[in-house]
C-alpha cells in the first residue's frame, strides 16, 4: 500500500511554492507563487512577516497573471504526502540558510510544508522545487 501511495502522483488544483530566508537583511526575503487552475500570483512581502513555525500562510499577491498551460508549472505530488503527519522536513531556515515552502490542495485536502531536505518518498523534491521556481521567476 505504501508503495502505491508513493508512486501515484497527482497535480494539485491549487499550489503555493516558494523560497524564504527570514533573517535576510533586505526586503525581498521571500517569494511565494500561488498557482490556481487559471492564474499565477506572486507574493514577496507576506511570508516572513506572518509566518509562525510550520503554519499555513495566506497569500496576498502583489501581481497576478492569467495563464493557459498552468499544469506545467505545478509539481506532481505523491499521494503519500497527503497522509504524512509531518509538515517540516529538515531544519528550514536554520542557521540563516533559507528554505522552501509548499502548500497544495488535492481532492479538497490542503497541506503545507517547510523543507530544506527531501522526504524519503519524494527524493527529488528540492530539485523539482528549484526547477519550478526558475520557471516561475519569469513572471516577476
Amino acid at each position: 500500500m505504501l508503495t502505491v501511495l508513493n508512486f501515484v502522483r497527482v497535480t494539485p488544483t491549487r499550489m503555493v511554492v516558494g523560497s524564504f530566508a527570514c533573517d535576510c537583511a533586505n526586503s525581498s526575503c521571500s517569494a511565494l507563487y500561488e498557482l490556481t487552475n487559471h492564474s499565477i500570483s506572486l507574493d514577496t512581502t507576506t511570508f516572513c512577516k506572518e509566518r509562525t513555525f510550520a503554519s499555513r500562510v495566506n497569500i496576498k499577491p502583489q501581481n497576478s497573471f492569467p495563464l493557459r498551460d498552468i499544469e506545467t508549472y505545478k509539481l506532481k505530488i505523491p499521494l503519500l504526502m497527503l497522509l504524512d503527519p509531518r509538515s517540516v522536513f529538515g531544519c528550514p531556515d536554520c542557521f540563516d540558510k533559507g528554505a522552501y515552502y509548499l502548500d497544495f490542495t488535492v481532492v479538497g485536502i490542503t497541506r503545507h510544508f517547510e523543507y530544506d531536505e527531501n522526504p524519503f518518498y519524494f527524493k527529488n523534491l528540492l530539485q523539482q522545487t528549484r526547477s519550478k521556481l526558475e520557471q516561475l521567476k519569469s513572471f516577476e
